[in-house]
């Protein structure tokens, strides 16, 4: 026999062995060792075939032809995987052939039905009728919203429209331990004497609490009861109405009761020629000495190479004794570039947690689990860090904590985390609608789940409204006082 020949049986040996353990590890979703058993099979069936048909032309031709339809046959697997989870061929011409597919979709894929005990069959069961007689594709929207908002998941719900689409806004709220204050004042609020930090009491004659639960189940969603509060907090100041009422008392000790009112001429937006000429990733000597760095998003921006603006911040407090990192308010973004930031501070090779998936599906490998690990970059930082955060970190942002968390390289300081992961997909609605669902539980590497729970700190802060309204950053305090504590400890003890 010929060289290429044996060369040519060889390299379609490994081919079939490869396609049959795809076979059975993606399409089939097989045991591992049925896995390796197709493959061993296919290689060897594979092989024998090729050795009798480079006997004859024809069956040379025939292989071949066969070997094609194999791989077609695998793809067209593959695409009924991606069908199943509503990446492609979605029914959208049909608002109750849609609603079933999404049912079906997230019943294959959402991760956490056990950990929040819902029956999701039931669920879909009690909007479907609701479904048949929606007139509009907006009452249709409004029931897939106050559905998947059942699922208590802030990493599902609607990407478009936008959950606050069409709400007039006056400002936005801030919940802390013991009440909320206004960080955000609209133009009208503030024309009215509203100032920034006033504690709200009451809205629309409702007690602030009272008033956090009377906003749609879309802008209060959360994995917990604290996420769920902090997201409506954001919302308190809005209306879908030409008017609100706010009770509230301003830093002064002054309480007022104001009615806010669509605004006959709403204020030109600002101008934003140069909203991209600073950087978001900033940096500053504190007076103590300490470095302190502020990472406020993950979320890659137009004209921010945020890596970059990272390393820039970093090499401007590197001659400091201990560094903070300032996480808070951070609601995560891209998992990839919290990993590359982290990276400097690490001198090997570092895995903090994993997601775990319910279903196989072409675009992540067949995989059912994805591992999060840390590569080293660039010169490894080894001062003493500390880490602040707060209950507004979220998805990325706490897997960022979790990789400092889990190594132990960062003294971790504030309050417990938002307790939110998903790794979402899309799914088209009907009307031009689009949700997203979770698809990944996030463990950390000591087998946590974030959903619903967070990341606790390991030294609790709390910040109260008086905090808020006289500047006091109890964080701050107790982190310089953390990293004055490590530089007094001998040098075989940090």
């Amino acid at each position: 026999m010929k060289t290429k020949n044996i060369l040519w049986i060889f390299f379609n040996t490994v081919l079939a062995a490869f396609g049959g353990g795809t076979l059975a590890f993606g399409p089939l979703e097989l045991d591992p060792l049925l896995v390796l058993l197709f493959g061993i099979g296919f290689g060897i069936l594979g092989g024998g075939l090729w050795v009798w048909a480079l006997r004859s032309p024809a069956r040379t031709r025939a292989l071949g032809a066969l070997t094609l339809a194999f791989i077609l046959v695998l793809g067209l697997l593959s695409l009924f995987q991606m069908r199943s989870a509503g990446q492609i061929l979605v029914k959208t011409s049909n608002r109750a052939a849609n609603f079933e597919q999404l049912c079906q979709v997230i019943q294959a894929h959402y991760p956490y039905f056990d950990e929040k005990n819902i029956n999701w069959d039931e669920t879909c069961r009690r909007y479907q009728p609701l479904v048949q007689a929606a007139q509009t594709d907006s009452e249709y929207h409004a029931l897939v919203a106050n559905l998947l908002a059942e699922l208590g998941d802030s990493h599902t719900g609607f990407v478009q429209p936008y959950p606050g689409e069409g709400r007039l806004y006056f400002g936005a709220g801030l919940l802390l331990d013991d009440g909320i204050v206004i960080n955000q004042v609209g133009e009208t609020a503030r024309a009215a004497g509203v100032m920034p930090g006033a504690q709200i009491l009451a809205v629309n004659g409702l007690p602030a609490e009272q008033a956090l639960q009377a906003l749609p189940l879309a802008l209060r969603v959360g994995a917990n009861d604290r996420q769920s509060r902090e997201r409506a907090a954001f919302h308190i100041l809005s209306t879908s109405e030409d008017f609100l009422e706010l009770t509230y008392q301003n830093p002064d000790g002054q309480t007022a009761t104001v009615l806010l009112r669509r605004p006959q001429n709403p204020p030109a937006s600002a101008n934003t020629k140069n909203e991209n000429a600073e950087p978001l990733i900033t940096a500053e000597t504190l007076t103590q000495g300490w470095g302190l760095i502020h990472i406020p998003t993950f979320s890659p921006r137009n004209g921010h190479d945020l890596t970059a603006e990272f390393d820039l911040a970093l090499e401007a407090v590197r001659a400091a004794p201990g560094l903070i990192l300032d996480l808070r308010g951070n609601g995560g973004g891209d998992s990839r570039l919290a990993e590359q930031m982290a990276g400097r501070f690490f001198a090997e090779h570092f895995c903090y947690g994993e997601d775990r998936f319910r279903q196989r599906l072409p675009l992540r490998g067949w995989s059912l689990r994805f591992a999060y690990c840390v590569q080293p970059r660039g010169e490894t930082v080894t001062i003493p860090l500390v880490l602040l955060m707060d209950e507004r970190n979220m998805s990325s942002a706490e897997q960022f904590i979790a990789i400092f968390r889990e190594s132990s390289r960062a003294i971790t300081i504030g309050r417990t985390s938002g307790g939110s992961s998903g790794n979402p997909l899309t799914f088209p609605l009907t009307g031009g609608g689009l949700i997203r669902f979770s698809t990944g539980a996030f463990y950390t590497r000591s087998g946590l789940l974030v959903e619903g729970y967070g990341i606790q700190p390991e030294i609790h802060v709390p910040y109260t409204v008086a905090d808020f309204q006289q500047n006091r950053d109890p964080d701050l305090q107790t982190a310089q006082a953390e990293l004055a504590r490590l530089a007094a400890l001998p040098i075989s003890k940090k």
